[in-house]
């Protein structure tokens, strides 16, 4: 390949990278280098080909056009000067690359990362609390039903309640919210800050189990799909199986995409049915896939016909379920759901407040509900960034948060500072169990008169400090006893 070629790739290289950073901005906007890493140390597949499609779109497709017409004009240029061809290639690359470069750093914010992570912190050994050295006493063992609704937020409710509508997207679950335990920044309606390493579906997850955010970095070991993580923590499914529970978890799509199947197999010993296992129960044929594997509307029939075996037992339950519908790109608006928005994302985000709303009213007709906590959250924010582009930047966006038919009450839900691990011990709470010291892990126990982190340090203080690299979080939760 001669130096004009070379040049030419270098900028083709460069363009696609440029375009699929701005892809990933527009899709994924909540992504940090955090993220981006972890998701290199877990092996498996089950992503949907539609985010394929949209990065093809998207990213390749401009790259290509933009390659062509700078070749085409390259070309031309060196039929009628060839003297300076080189010097133009050359010139070309080195700009090309320099951009690509500052704009990656820039985007991700490198240089804070790495400057965070060259600190050493003792955050963790402050005010970690192990719940394994914590008593915690359950008087009544109320069943839990925790779904995580992917990408569900407030800023889809009304403004009258908190949200960024002037007619609310969730009119059902704005209406369980304000007949219900909502745990708010504001006097409205309103949720959680985001802390880094909690952002995406699978941290959140384990930050609502374990009270600890996810933050894993570039020399950290892979996983391969049943290797065992973050075997220091004691968590959510651990205590419930230790105090008589049967877990389970339900995810429409892989289990195996960014290891839920290695925290949940080796915390708690759930049960889990997946979009494979699901194939193999034979409940879907073996070539169905719509979305990232099975549509909500499935997950929730599934889910009933799981309840009724689990409810048959005396046996406590935690039937946790994780939807799908609502992932970006635009989402996936089932057959038969009403539209009456022009864009399809608004529709999924109605479609998906009906689906969840139906659910939880079908639990409400059963024998089990009066023993019966139920937890609906919203993972984490909208990464479909696009959809967000005229939200006042200094509205504050928090992930849905409602427990339906709590074993605890307060009076202090509205204004408050706290995060998804808060979860961790506010669930318990919910179910009846009465926690010495109100804390497990990072998280305090929103139920109690206790001040969270949050609240106690400050955000940016928190979050700043759960950046640091901690060898507590090395060699006590992520790699214990030098496992």
């Amino acid at each position: 390949m001669n130096k004009k070629n070379i040049g030419l790739f270098i900028v083709f290289v460069s363009a696609l990278l440029f375009m699929s950073i701005i892809w990933s901005n527009n899709n994924f906007s909540t992504a940090t280098l955090n993220q981006l890493i972890y998701h290199t140390k877990f092996t498996g597949s089950g992503f949907d080909i539609g985010i394929v499609l949209s990065w093809l779109v998207q990213a390749l497709l401009p790259s290509t056009l933009f390659f062509l017409f700078v070749g085409f004009t390259y070309n031309r240029y060196y039929l009628k000067n060839q003297s300076s061809l080189r010097v133009n290639g050359i010139h070309m690359s080195i700009v090309s690359l320099t951009l690509l470069l500052v704009f990656t750093l820039t985007n991700y914010n490198v240089y804070g990362y790495f400057t965070k992570i060259a600190q050493v912190s003792d955050f963790y050994e402050t005010n970690y609390v192990d719940p394994s050295s914590v008593n915690i006493d359950f008087t009544q063992k109320r069943n839990l039903i925790y779904i995580y609704m992917e990408s569900v937020e407030t800023t889809y409710l009304s403004t009258a309640n908190g949200g960024y509508n002037s007619t609310s997207l969730m009119p059902e679950l704005e209406q369980i919210a304000l007949e219900n335990t909502n745990f708010s920044n504001t006097d409205a309606l309103g949720g959680w800050q985001t802390l880094e390493g909690t952002q995406w579906t699978i941290a959140s997850m384990i930050s609502q189990n374990a009270g600890i955010p996810v933050t894993l970095k570039f020399d950290d070991e892979e996983y391969e799909p049943g290797d065992p993580y973050l075997m220091g923590t004691y968590s959510l499914g651990e205590i419930l199986a230790d105090n008589g529970y049967k877990n389970v978890l339900i995810k429409g799509s892989d289990a195996d995409f960014a290891g839920t199947s290695n925290f949940f197999e080796t915390h708690g010993n759930y049960e889990i049915h997946d979009y494979n296992s699901i194939i193999e129960e034979g409940y879907i044929p073996a070539d169905y896939k719509v979305f990232w594997g099975m549509e909500d509307s499935k997950t929730y029939t599934y889910a009933k016909e799981k309840l009724e075996e689990l409810s048959s037992s005396s046996q406590p339950f935690n039937l946790t379920m994780v939807t799908v519908n609502t992932h970006t790109p635009e989402g996936y608006l089932e057959p038969g759901a009403a539209e009456p928005y022009d864009d399809q994302y608004s529709n999924v985000i109605l479609d998906a407040s009906k689906q969840v709303s139906e659910f939880i009213d079908y639990i409400s007709q059963q024998d089990y509900y009066d023993n019966t906590t139920i937890i609906v959250v919203g993972d984490h924010l909208s990464m479909y960034g696009e959809y967000f582009a005229s939200v006042d930047v200094n509205y504050q966006r928090t992930p849905f948060n409602v427990i339906i038919n709590s074993g605890a009450t307060t009076q202090k839900t509205a204004n408050r500072q706290f995060s998804s691990i808060d979860m961790f011990p506010t669930t318990i709470a919910a179910l009846g169990g009465a926690i010495e010291g109100d804390s497990l892990g990072l998280g305090v126990n929103l139920y109690s008169d206790r001040l969270t982190l949050i609240e106690k340090y400050g955000f940016d203080y928190v979050n700043t400090e759960i950046q640091k690299s901690s060898n507590f979080y090395q060699e006590k939760l992520l790699y214990p006893d030098g496992q």
